[in-house]
């Protein structure tokens, strides 16, 4: 099976994070889900350990799909991972990485901030609209853009 051109990565969509229910963020995440599924491109399931399973809208959204798996991360940086995944199933994308889920300013931030390291030449998308923060604010881009001024990075907001 060739690689697809994007991978998704959802991270910590469970609800255990208050922030992963609001409904224009679950709205997002399953609008993400159908994209990726449309374009058979791999999905990463990222769980925190000990914070509960993911939101069944979530994991329902992605079905039995054969290009998903579901991964457990230990620290709020779920790149070390998420690499491992990707390098582990030949239907993930390294180039190409899009990031939804929660919480902007804490995991999706430490992943990005992760991934972008550890894969110079890839790009990483945050997924507007799929995106949310403990503040229960939606991170509109220009938001999502200002976390990351002092980080030189290819992080860009789709």
């Amino acid at each position: 099976m060739p690689p697809a051109s994007i991978t998704l990565c959802i991270i910590d969509m469970q609800p255990f994070f208050i922030s992963s229910q609001k409904p224009d963020v679950i709205k997002g995440v399953i609008h993400q889900i159908s994209l990726a599924k449309r374009r058979r491109a791999g999905v990463v399931l990222v769980e925190y350990d000990d914070c509960g399973k993911t939101d069944d809208r979530i994991v329902n959204a992605i079905g039995n799909y054969d290009r998903a798996i579901t991964i457990k991360k230990f620290s709020n940086d779920g790149s070390v991972v998420i690499l491992k995944a990707i390098k582990r199933e030949r239907f993930f994308s390294r180039r190409h990485l899009r990031l939804c889920g929660v919480n902007t300013a804490w995991c999706i931030y430490e992943t990005a901030v992760g991934l972008s390291k550890k894969l110079p030449n890839a790009t990483i998308q945050l997924a507007h609209g799929a995106c949310n923060d403990s503040s229960d604010k939606m991170a509109s881009p220009r938001d999502m853009l200002n976390l990351f001024t002092d980080v030189p990075l290819n992080v860009k907001v789709a």
